[in-house]
């Protein structure tokens, strides 16, 4: 069974993530975000903050699967 569809999803979901991301950070340098409540900014730079630690975790993960996939081509004599 190949991992191969399992990394494309993961690669998928962190292109659209980071997609989101630069969106919401460009949105927190506006004028439209200087005007929101101050509970509203708390929560968008904790939102912010949450989806770079999960951008970061989908990274980690593609980086041990493809360290792994090499391991097993390696072994297999691939």
């Amino acid at each position: 069974m190949s991992a191969q569809p399992f990394i494309e999803r993961i690669v998928k979901e962190k292109e659209e993530l980071d997609i989101k991301r630069h969106a919401l950070r460009s949105f927190l340098y506006t004028e439209k975000y200087e005007q929101l409540p101050g509970m509203h900014q708390v929560l968008l730079v904790k939102q912010n903050n949450v989806m770079d630690q999960y951008s970061d975790i989908l990274q980690e993960r593609l980086r041990l699967l493809t360290e792994e996939g090499q391991e097993c081509n390696a072994v297999n004599g691939l």
